[in-house]
């Protein structure tokens, strides 16, 4: 799975519509990604092209997003990756879902799972990625869907 970097650099080569704004890109990537971000334009006069950013509402939003992404990076054909705690600020376990195909199939089920399983539901669920409180929740996540 790519990560919202890599396909905003993918998307700005593409043909894009006269519609295809600032608001269109951050939804894009929202649908995908979601998180604290929205998509700025940038404009090189000289050259007359123009460029797309990720732009953060805080350095720590920042910080914490690129460090889910990373996890995607190591993806290669998994259905999820996970990761155990970063740091004090990310002292959770983090299921990255890494196969869209997977996630289609299961996630009626895996919404089920969460309810039945985790303390506060699917409320770990933020987009693609699952938040779990401790390694026993990470474990019981694996064994039931790897």
């Amino acid at each position: 799975m790519k990560t919202p970097w890599q396909f905003l650099l993918e998307i700005q080569t593409w043909d894009r519509a006269p519609g295809d704004d600032e608001e269109w890109m951050t939804e894009r990537l929202q649908n995908r990604w979601p998180g604290p971000y929205h998509v700025k334009k940038v404009v090189d006069y000289n050259w007359q092209s123009v460029d797309y950013e990720i732009v953060f509402d805080t350095p720590q939003d920042e910080t914490k997003f690129r460090k889910i992404m990373s996890i995607l990076e190591g993806a290669n054909g998994r259905k999820f990756i996970l990761s155990g705690p970063f740091d004090e600020e990310m002292p959770h376990h983090y299921v990255v879902i890494a196969d869209i195909a997977f996630w289609n199939k299961n996630e009626p089920a895996i919404y089920e799972w969460m309810d039945e399983n985790l303390p506060r539901g699917r409320l770990h669920q933020t987009g693609m990625v699952i938040e779990l409180d401790n390694g026993q929740d990470a474990l019981a996540f694996l064994m039931r869907w790897a």
